[in-house]
């Protein structure tokens, strides 16, 4: 009897034993896939999310700054064989969806962004566009074709400030949130400006790019600013002068460039403008998109103004062709008098004594327009 009870006594051992081998296991289980999961930082929303084959990628809701092409740990979305992400035409089965603008960055990366029509967008009054056939302040001269409005606008309001849109920019730094929800800006222009960077081989400090025209007007924008059209910028570095930056711009074949006193602005007013948002509606532009074919048009229509207010002159710029703030502008003056060594100034402008009698004056205005004039003291 008592040798059974020692036998019930080793089996219920044994038993227990095994149980407890068993529970360990499985907190020791879980435990590791914990530990593995916490190391990758494995979450639900560290992925990216996959929209239309037009669309490509875009950061998840839930995970603003994510960019195109960082490591978030989770594979990407698998496409069709029959699906290319940006590769394919939008519009080539049905022309109805060409709503949407890709712009490529290195290693065949993308972004691309819904667009809506001019009609759609719901503050209309912020994006009211002066027409170059009809406006008579429109300059002499110059290609109407060019400052048409954009048919067709990004809604910058449904994505991430941080969206990748070349090698060295974001989203922000050519739409900003701050001057209104839609915008546009050149692919072309684009490719200029990152070509500049890469010249440069540093960092660009881009104080204005695309401008609805209120947000123009309110900054007292020139009336028919590039800003407005998306292929002009305004910026500094860290590592190079403004005259620098203005010979890197004349490489990169800008249309059209002024030196201020914190930033240059430079914009290619004369490449083809971008079919995505201004559609197949204008002619082609002039065939050599350089600087001097601007600043020459520029010049017939810009003058050295005197005003005579009796015991001196009142001497200023008129032009048309001021972009930004005119008290920002570099000027530089020099002026001849009849018996005097010449002299300088800086200011936008100056005033002259009739007794000292000036009888030529120059100025460069911006590093980009000359004008001269001369004055009769009879």
């Amino acid at each position: 009897m008592l040798l059974i009870l020692v036998k019930i006594a080793l089996i219920k051992t044994e038993l227990l034993r095994i149980v407890y081998n068993i529970t360990m296991n499985k907190i020791i289980l879980v435990l590791l896939i914990g530990t593995s999961l916490a190391c990758n930082n494995f979450q639900p929303s560290d992925q990216f999310i996959l929209g239309s084959a037009n669309q490509g990628l875009s950061a998840a809701p839930d995970e603003p700054g994510k960019l195109p092409g960082e490591d978030v740990g989770v594979e990407d979305p698998q496409l069709p064989d029959d699906e290319d992400v940006g590769g394919k035409d939008p519009d080539q089965n049905n022309p109805a969806e060409l709503k949407v603008a890709c712009y490529l960055y290195a290693q065949g990366s993308e972004s691309c962004f819904d667009l809506v029509d001019y009609e759609e967008i719901t503050t209309l009054d912020d994006y009211e566009y002066k027409d170059p056939y009809t406006d008579s302040s429109f300059p002499n001269g110059f290609n109407k074709g060019q400052y048409v409005k954009p048919l067709k606008f990004i809604d910058i309001s449904n994505y991430d400030a941080l969206i990748q849109v070349a090698d060295n920019f974001i989203l922000e730094e050519l739409i900003p949130i701050r001057q209104g929800d839609y915008g546009v800006f050149s692919k072309l222009a684009l490719r200029k400006i990152q070509n500049l960077r890469n010249e440069l081989g540093g960092a660009l400090f881009i104080h204005s790019a695309y401008r609805s025209p209120a947000y123009n007007k309110g900054l007292s924008g020139a009336k028919w600013s590039r800003h407005k059209y998306g292929d002009a910028i305004d910026f500094h570095a860290d590592i190079a002068d403004l005259d620098k930056l203005k010979e890197l711009c004349i490489s990169q074949g800008v249309s059209f460039y002024q030196v201020y006193k914190s930033h240059i602005h430079c914009d290619w007013r004369e490449l083809t403008l971008d079919s995505d948002f201004y559609g197949e509606q204008v002619p082609l532009p002039l065939p050599l998109p350089i600087a001097s074919a601007t600043i020459d048009k520029m010049h017939k229509s810009s003058f050295v103004s005197i005003v005579d207010n009796g015991k001196e002159y009142e001497v200023s710029v008129n032009t048309d062709y001021i972009e930004d703030d005119p008290k920002d502008l570099v000027y530089s003056w020099n002026v001849q008098f009849e018996n005097k060594k010449a002299k300088s100034y800086s200011n936008s402008k100056i005033f002259l004594k009739k007794k000292s009698k000036p009888t030529q004056i120059y100025v460069n205005i911006g590093g980009s327009l000359d004008l001269f004039m001369n004055i009769s003291n009879k």
